[in-house]
């Protein structure tokens, strides 16, 4: 290390160390790679030096997020859920024929998805809207006839089309 080390891009002096001696300090493990990791921002979220000091000395060390571990369990147990409940679909037990164990997988998913939108919105994610656009108003509603169709309303009142 040498403080009149003449950065080539810039032509700036300044403290450094050629190339060279760089890759040496990253290849060996130890001292030189530690003081240069502690010397230098880490890009990484939530690493600073107390937590690069204890993976200097061998641990493992991160931030972890409660919340996001939660969701982790979340969906690694949603997952098994989902892959019985899919056993169950090959033998043809599924929305249309039920049993109580489908009934329950579905249940159970279901819970998990909710605990997990929750826990997203404690996390703070941003809420992704639905696809497609907001539905259109018209005077037009959908009759409860059994057939489907639409029930006209009362004569004399005026129907508004959407453009």
């Amino acid at each position: 290390i040498v403080p009149d080390y003449v950065d080539k891009r810039t032509g700036k002096k300044g403290w450094g160390w050629p190339a060279k001696v760089d890759y040496l300090a990253n290849l060996f493990p130890g001292p030189f790679g530690l003081g240069k990791r502690l010397a230098t921002k880490s890009a990484r979220r939530g690493e600073d030096t107390q937590t690069k000091l204890i993976a200097g000395a061998g641990l493992r060390a991160r931030h972890v997020e409660p919340e996001s571990a939660a969701i982790g369990r979340l969906f690694d147990e949603k997952a098994k859920l989902t892959k019985r409940r899919a056993a169950l679909n090959q033998r043809g037990i599924n929305a249309e024929h039920p049993t109580k164990e489908w009934r329950r997988l579905s249940d159970e998913i279901k819970r998990i998805e909710a605990e997990v939108t929750r826990q997203r919105e404690k996390r703070g994610d941003k809420v992704i809207p639905r696809r497609g656009r907001p539905r259109l108003k018209s005077s037009i509603e959908w009759g409860d006839s059994g057939g489907g169709g639409i029930t006209w309303p009362d004569e004399g009142s005026s129907v508004e089309w959407p453009d």
